[in-house]
């Protein structure tokens, strides 16, 4: 396990464990919240590398159209430079 899976684990295990007693399930609960724990943290390592993924791709689309003027203008102005300067 990583440190990241045993953080979730303390974090989502012990107040999940507490707030299903003072619901009153008990036994049951303590043994469905150990069957759904794991999955519950599956679903988090899973879920953490999409959202960064998308969260850079997000960027990318953000910042594409500042990227394509600032690299029109860029080179651009370097042509310009390099076959209409006269002196």
């Amino acid at each position: 396990m990583t440190i990241a899976a045993l953080i979730l684990f303390l974090v989502f295990g012990g107040g999940m464990i507490k707030f299903i007693f003072k619901l009153g399930f008990g036994i049951i609960g303590i043994v469905l919240s150990v069957i759904f724990l794991p999955v519950i943290i599956i679903l988090a390592v899973i879920a953490l590398p999409l959202a960064i993924i998308g969260g850079l791709v997000g960027l990318v689309l953000k910042l594409l159209p500042v990227i394509l003027i600032g690299g029109l203008g860029y080179f651009g102005y370097n042509y310009y430079k390099e076959n209409y300067q006269t002196w």
